[in-house]
């Protein structure tokens, strides 16, 4: 935060004690909550949240930071069906659902995404493409902790069911919660979600337990992009779980990309 940041931060709580400075703090909270911004990717505008550094930043990355998964959407059929499984603001669910037609069901549990997730939508008039759906999912349907690293609007780096970061290490959460969690299996099963076309994993840690819950499903799926952890046998374990599915690894480049052929 800077010196200077440090010091505001430490003011704040004296100006909200009082009326006047409650009011003109609540003012400004609305106001920053609702500030967005367009930008363009691929010659298609985009209307975005930018209420915090953190998201202004996934703002200006958006077509730099993963040009390889915006390259694998621009390859689906019109009007497919994607899974963003971790899809945090919905920048990749936007993106399919506005370039390529896809009915997008986007997962995110985060309490400080999700708003920005369906502002989001909301901001770019595709609520009929996009469904969200506030829980995570795991190996089994469960109850659980979903421990959050940061308390920053957008923030990454969270767990469902354990405390694992994607290095391995273990995270020390900023907030935490129960929550329930089910499997990519009865996601379709229970839930009567569509069997997706694409899924995308990127949830920072727990990939590997996420795809060992769609064993049937995966059967059935044309691509998938999954962003796989650096801890040891993380990415034995997802090669072993897409290979048993019929998929092939196509790209490996910060995420991989597997493809039925």
């Amino acid at each position: 935060m800077g010196t200077k940041g440090r010091l505001i931060w430490k003011l704040l709580p004296k100006i909200a004690r009082t009326q006047v400075g409650k009011l003109i703090l609540q003012t400004i909270t609305r106001f920053t909550i609702e500030s967005s911004t367009t930008t363009y990717v691929n010659n298609t505008e985009f209307v975005l949240c930018n209420a915090n550094p953190r998201l202004d930043s996934r703002v200006r990355t958006f077509t730099t930071k993963e040009p390889e998964t915006l390259k694998w959407i621009d390859g689906f059929k019109p009007g497919s069906v994607l899974w963003d499984i971790g899809a945090n603001i919905g920048l990749y669910s936007l993106y399919a659902a506005k370039t390529r037609g896809c009915k997008v069901f986007a997962f995110e549990p985060s309490v400080f995404s999700l708003e920005f997730l369906t502002r989001n939508i909301w901001l770019n008039d595709l609520q009929k493409q996009i469904t969200v759906i506030p829980n995570p999912l795991s190996d089994e349907t469960q109850s659980s902790y979903l421990s959050l690293f940061s308390r920053e609007w957008g923030g990454s780096s969270n767990s469902f069911t354990n405390r694992q970061t994607a290095d391995g290490n273990e995270m020390t959460p900023s907030f935490d919660y129960q929550i329930v969690g089910t499997t990519i299996d009865e996601a379709v099963s229970k839930l009567k979600l569509p069997v997706p076309q694409h899924i995308k994993i990127d949830v920072d840690g727990i990939e590997p337990l996420i795809l060992a819950g769609g064993a049937q499903t995966l059967m059935q799926v044309e691509s998938v992009s999954v962003e796989v952890p650096t801890y040891r046998g993380a990415n034995e374990r997802v090669s072993e779980l897409l290979g048993q599915a019929g998929l092939k690894l196509v790209l490996d480049s910060g995420n991989q990309i597997w493809r039925r052929v």
